[in-house]
């Protein structure tokens, strides 16, 4: 996606590791500290499992372990980033962010602040890597 570089744009930044990741502040639902998963038999090996958040599924990722940085290990610190599915981001005008038709949660090892970046501090994903997240 083409960003203004005049526009600011806001992310919430967490840890994976010792490695900090951003995800855009306007694809975050909530961040939840209370984790009771149930293992998903025979999902990827980066599902971790399933959440019930207030009646809703919601399928919980691990990315640490695409990165192959092996799974988060789950402390007071760890957290489920909730993203919004693509139905609540169509219905705020937000087509741009696609994410999930369902909802899905990223378990990271913390979350920690929202930054704002001028649209000109942001550069595409190197060669090859356009589907990346950003």
């Amino acid at each position: 996606m083409k960003r203004n570089a005049e526009t600011e744009y806001r992310y919430c930044t967490f840890y994976i590791g010792e490695h900090r990741f951003a995800v855009d502040i306007l694809a975050v639902r909530e961040i939840n500290r209370d984790m009771v998963v149930t293992p998903a038999r025979g999902a990827d090996p980066m599902v971790r499992g399933l959440l019930n958040l207030r009646g809703q599924v919601v399928t919980v990722v691990d990315p640490a372990i695409s990165l192959g940085m092996g799974p988060v290990s789950m402390t007071r610190e760890s957290r489920l980033i909730v993203l919004k599915n693509n139905a609540e981001l169509e219905q705020k005008g937000l087509t741009h962010l696609r994410i999930c038709d369902d909802l899905v949660g990223l378990l990271v090892d913390a979350v920690s602040d929202v930054v704002t970046v001028q649209g000109r501090e942001i550069h595409p994903p190197p060669a090859g890597r356009e589907g990346a997240p950003h």
